[in-house]
Order: C-alpha cells, then sequence, then structure tokens
C-alpha cells in the first residue's frame, strides 16, 4: 500500500486514525497512518476506482486537448492554482 499523499510504501494499515462525534457519542474510524509525512488516510477499497492529481503551474494546449478527449479533468481552485485529475 501507498500514501496517496507522498507515495511512500511506510504505511501502517488497519488503525484508529481518529474519533469522530457521531450523534452523542464518540466513534472510532479505521483507516491508514504513513509514517514518513505523518498523515492518516482512507485507503481506496480494492478494484474501486480512484483518481491521482497533480498542481500545475500553467495549463497549456497538450493538457486542454487531453481535457477534450476525456483523458483528464482540469479544476482551478478559489486560489487560482489549477490541478489535474486523472
Amino acid at each position: 500500500m501507498q500514501c496517496p499523499y507522498c507515495r511512500s510504501r511506510h504505511v501502517i494499515s488497519n488503525i484508529t486514525v481518529r474519533w469522530s462525534h457521531v450523534q452523542g457519542r464518540l466513534r472510532p474510524e479505521r483507516g491508514s497512518f504513513c509514517t514518513r509525512c505523518s498523515r492518516p488516510f482512507t485507503p481506496a477499497p480494492p478494484g474501486d476506482l480512484s483518481f491521482g492529481s497533480v498542481r500545475v503551474n500553467d495549463v497549456g494546449p497538450a493538457l486542454y486537448s487531453l481535457q477534450r478527449s476525456g483523458d483528464v479533468v482540469i479544476v482551478r481552485h478559489r486560489t487560482g492554482v489549477p490541478e489535474v485529475l486523472f
């Protein structure tokens, strides 16, 4: 398993990553934790569709061509930073 943030393989699986307050009681959430970047995450179920993303500085004609063909999706955040989803 890889960390979705730093792509490291130093991951501890199936641990309680945080407690969430639901309807007046605490309920643990299970997930994974990356020891390299110290971030918790919930892994995608096997066989499930998942996206990758890359933030880019500038969107050129090649990326627009890929978006027109449906291979990638380009989104622009409120801060103006474009991100490519694939």
